[in-house]
């Protein structure tokens, strides 16, 4: 028995020609599947709900982002307040000294001279 054995090559005796056009095929496909695409997206996102709720996450963050930088205003002028009237009420407290000695010295000059008429 004799073996058949097939002559190799490295290139082919016949070379391969495409004589048809692959961009319309692969225009196609890519239309096809970016629709496919678009409306797995849609279908799964529930028709662009998400976007909606998403929205209104952006702006409840910029309301709270405006919410606190008032409260820090606020917090900053009852701060300011509080030093004002600590500052008052270190000040009332030093004038009611000095009125206390005004007055004691008033008393001692009286007794030292005896009461006026008025």
């Amino acid at each position: 028995m004799k073996k058949n054995n097939k002559p190799h090559y490295l290139v082919r005796k016949k070379p391969y020609i495409q004589t048809r056009a692959n961009w319309p095929i692969n225009v196609i496909f890519s239309i096809l599947f970016l629709i496919l695409g678009a409306g797995s997206t849609y279908y799964f996102l529930d028709g662009g709900k998400f976007t909606k709720v998403y929205g209104q996450l952006i702006e409840l963050q910029n309301q709270n982002y405006e919410k606190n930088n008032e409260n820090l205003k606020i917090k900053l002028d009852l701060e300011k307040n509080d030093i004002s009237m600590k500052k008052l009420s270190a000040d009332n407290k030093e004038l009611k000294e000095n009125n206390n000695k005004l007055k004691e010295d008033i008393m001692f000059y009286e007794k030292m001279l005896g009461k006026r008429k008025k």
